[in-house]
């Protein structure tokens, strides 16, 4: 109960603030979160040690694993394709907790420890893309070796994830890396585990209903996908935001704005409109008002955005998971044949033949 309540709260903060956000109470929730895996790590070794049929645990946690793939990425957005955009994250700790019993079973087995060493780094590198990498394995190894000794078995875990810390702080985030010793806390709530196994049936009864109303919840989104979504494309002058704009609402049947052009259709020109709000800022946060109000207007819809100078105008359009924002590039000589220069009336003028 303690596990899948601290990973609820710490997924639920992660699909809503993805950005490493250091709000005080977000890096609360996140702590408490930390206790989920090692609690799972524990619970993974219980399993092992009592079950009846070591063939059927793992048949369970290999169906788990798959189920929850779909899941797991589902709720942070990565592609169900397994490494087809990182080597990182690719999939849910059910995977690894799979693999992790099958290094117990080879911890048991009476093989040279070359072999052994050896199987255990197969494992390590099959759950290396998966949530915690190969840490779960390495770690549930130690708590297996270790049974009766909590300190000793909590102690190591902590070791083991100084070097997942260490990673995390050169490559993600300082503050979110540190977190991750958080895992210390299971100290007390192991502490108060004697090893007998719970009566109560609420257990699987809430994780029947978690389960359902996830499903629900995922299949109901899945459905309007394709049916609320807008999408902004960002860029600098002559990149080519109107046309790849076009160009994508022939394929997926959105509406097109091109804000250059409501902008012309209102103020006549783009130099009436710079000469009406001389402020950059304010021409920012205007065109801001502008593509909030036609959002609202439209579901599905795909608009190209003037030139930009002040990023935090636009900071909620960043963070709404049903907008998705595109920053357009291009090399630097495409972008020169396509500069168009024109008069104070927006009359195109042909003189790149004479530079």
């Amino acid at each position: 109960m303690i596990a899948i309540i601290a990973m609820f709260m710490d997924h639920f903060a992660t699909t809503f603030y993805p950005n490493y956000e250091k709000y005080w109470w977000l890096l609360l929730i996140h702590l408490i979160g930390r206790v989920a895996a090692p609690i799972m790590w524990f619970m993974v070794v219980e399993g092992y040690t009592h079950t009846h049929s070591l063939k059927k645990y793992l048949e369970r946690l290999l169906i788990f694993s798959i189920i929850a793939h779909f899941a797991y990425n589902f709720c942070f957005g990565i592609s169900l394709i397994p490494l087809k955009d990182s080597l990182l994250n690719q999939t849910s700790i059910i995977w690894p907790l799979f693999l992790s019993v099958i290094g117990l079973w080879v911890e048991y087995q009476e093989w040279k420890d070359a072999k052994k060493i050896g199987c255990i780094l197969i494992l390590c590198l099959l759950a290396f893309p998966s949530d915690w990498s190969c840490f779960p394995i390495l770690c549930t190894n130690h708590i297996y070796k270790n049974q009766g000794n909590l300190k000793k078995q909590v102690l190591g875990m902590a070791l083991y994830i100084s070097m997942y810390v260490m990673v995390y702080c050169l490559c993600i985030d300082v503050v979110y890396g540190l977190l991750q010793f958080g895992i210390v806390l299971v100290y007390p709530i192991m502490s108060l585990y004697d090893g007998t196994r719970g009566k109560s049936t609420f257990m699987k009864c809430f994780f029947l209903v978690l389960c359902g109303t996830f499903s629900f919840v995922w299949i109901d989104s899945c459905n309007d996908v394709e049916g609320k979504m807008k999408i902004l494309i960002f860029g600098m002058c002559n990149i080519g935001k109107s046309t790849v704009g076009e160009f994508l609402v022939r394929k997926i049947g959105y509406n097109f704005i091109d804000m250059d052009a409501k902008i012309k259709e209102k103020y006549g020109t783009m130099l009436v409109f710079q000469d009406e709000y001389n402020d950059q800022y304010e021409c920012d946060e205007l065109r801001a008002e502008m593509i909030s109000s036609w959002i609202k207007e439209n579901e599905n819809v795909v608009i190209a955005l003037s030139p930009i100078a002040y990023l935090d105008a636009y900071e909620d359009f960043f963070e709404d998971s049903d907008i998705i924002c595109f920053d357009l590039t291009n090399r630097t000589e495409n972008v020169f044949k396509r500069l168009e220069f024109t008069d104070d009336n927006d009359n195109l003028l042909h003189i790149l033949n004479r530079i």
